[in-house]
């Protein structure tokens, strides 16, 4: 199985379990002057990367669905079914800059007033912050989302200490062990960018500024619309749902992990899936 959620090695930078192969060339015929061949130039580390995605933000509600919500939530759920199906609820915008050995990630929804009620606000804004390895894989250690000016969490990850600190309104809350590399709610779509896709199963070991929570994933191949043009996409898909655990689908395109969709169900809970999907196709990011 492909793992992500990789043990801590003292002094190592992060990265992916890989198995490491040794060339062996041939053996020189006795007597022979051939010097030994020269071993392969190491590959150049990526270079630096900045973009902006767009996204459009889609919602259905199912409003038969638990009737223990809130009164907010249930005028939300009566608004919805009026119109029926998928519908526009707002924007999501994530700026990524990727530089020598650090990324920077920050998400910001705007939503409309219909689902500001289910939101706790009408914009989420997520930022994370971490530590980009050589080859381009990139690891989260701070990470907040602030949903409207009432709700700010917040987690700060010490991989030397191996604990993650977290905080609401600026109140320590909870400190918990981390046993590997960690991703976030904003960086976790972008852990493929410019990087080999997984193939089969994997898990990520992600923090939403709550808790640190294991995402068992399955991949398949697909294809997604944007706009007018069908694009070669990897889906991951989540498994092993326990509870009310969100359902979630990622669809990364696969000349460059660029995350072309993403979609949430908390259909168990809530009757509410969201479903973010790119207004537009940006450049292959190399």
């Amino acid at each position: 199985m492909f793992r992500i959620t990789l043990p801590i090695l003292a002094g190592a930078m992060i990265g992916f379990i890989a198995p490491v192969l040794a060339a062996q060339g041939a053996p020189a015929a006795p007597g022979s002057a051939l010097a030994p061949p020269a071993p392969p130039a190491a590959p150049a580390p990526p270079g630096p990367v900045k973009f902006t995605a767009h996204y459009v933000l889609g919602i259905s509600i199912d409003p038969a669905r638990n009737a223990e919500v809130s009164t907010a939530l249930k005028a939300a759920k009566g608004a919805m079914s009026l119109v029926g199906g998928l519908v526009s609820a707002g924007t999501v915008d994530d700026t990524v800059s990727i530089s020598g050995e650090r990324y920077s990630i920050v998400s910001r929804t705007r939503a409309n007033r219909l689902v500001a009620a289910v939101m706790k606000g009408d914009t989420v804004t997520r930022q994370s912050e971490g530590a980009v390895d050589n080859a381009g894989y990139i690891a989260s250690e701070k990470f907040t989302e602030t949903r409207g000016a009432k709700h700010r969490y917040a987690v700060t990850t010490d991989y030397d200490k191996r604990t993650s600190n977290y905080a609401f309104n600026g109140k320590p809350t909870t400190k918990e062990a981390v046993q590997y590399r960690i991703a976030d709610t904003a960086s976790m779509p972008y852990l493929f960018l410019r990087q080999p896709l997984p193939n089969g199963s994997f898990t990520v070991a992600a923090t939403d500024g709550r808790k640190l929570r294991q995402f068992a994933l399955n991949t398949a191949e697909d294809v997604v619309a944007i706009g007018n043009k069908n694009v070669m996409a990897l889906r991951l898909t989540r498994t092993r749902l326990e509870g009310n655990d969100a359902s979630l689908d990622i669809w990364l395109r696969k000349e460059d992990g660029m995350p072309l969709r993403i979609r949430v169900g908390l259909d168990k809970k809530y009757g509410i899936v969201l479903d973010q999907k790119l207004t537009e196709l940006p450049p292959i990011v190399r």
